[in-house]
């Protein structure tokens, strides 16, 4: 990682890379680095507004893990928005769709799982 590498290069225990110089000037500039970057959810934020968006949006996901999900999503805070968007819409209209299913076939639902033929 290139924080404990850019640590190691300014004590002296490694040679500082190109790469590492990049990071430290971009720091040193309050911009996130290119290099981290590539891994990131997209940013135009300083350093400092980042590191507290990103630390917000590992907060969320620590806050689902642990207690299920929200009532409430923060959708900006995700990186790959349209996915969480479709997932959604799937999980939301899987059951409708049984339902609508189920009437063409001559059933109706009669209880919250069972489906019951339609009384003629």
């Amino acid at each position: 990682t290139s924080l404990v590498q850019l640590q190691k290069a300014i004590k002296g225990q490694v040679l500082m890379s190109d790469e590492l110089e990049k990071v430290a000037a971009a720091m040193y500039d309050n911009r996130v680095p290119a290099s981290w970057m590539s891994a990131s959810y997209p940013s135009l934020k300083p350093l400092g507004s980042y590191m507290t968006d990103l630390e917000a949006r590992l907060d969320m996901m620590d806050n689902w893990i642990a207690h299920g999900p929200p009532a409430v999503f923060w959708i900006s805070g995700f990186y790959f928005t349209h996915a969480f968007l479709t997932g959604t819409l799937v999980t939301t209209l899987t059951p409708l769709m049984s339902l609508m299913a189920a009437a063409l076939h001559g059933m109706t639902p009669c209880g919250a799982i069972l489906l019951c033929p339609v009384p003629h």
